[in-house]
């Protein structure tokens, strides 16, 4: 949580992502299925993450977008996330 409160006082674009993981990893304790209110959450911190810039969210976003059949929109995200870090395109 501290990494988290550095990145949003600093406004770094991750800082939606990591609180993204957070909640994310909170919700599923101890083998707890998140519900869909929080699932929501955590997708939308990633999509803002994304839009920001933050690579690994973009790719994040595009793997969700693969799975809900809209490989037109999951291109974008994916695309500028592969142009800040090539390791990405896998």
């Amino acid at each position: 949580m501290p990494i988290v409160a550095w990145l949003l006082a600093q406004n770094i674009p991750s800082r939606y992502n990591k609180l993204a993981d957070i909640l994310d990893v909170t919700a599923s304790y101890d083998g707890a299925t998140p519900d869909s209110g929080t699932l929501d959450l955590v997708t939308s911190l990633r999509w803002r993450a994304a839009r920001e810039g933050d690579p690994l969210a973009q790719v994040q976003m595009a793997v969700i977008f693969d799975k809900l059949k809209k490989p037109d929109i999951a291109a974008s995200p994916r695309a500028c996330a592969v142009q800040h870090n090539p390791n990405l395109a896998k």
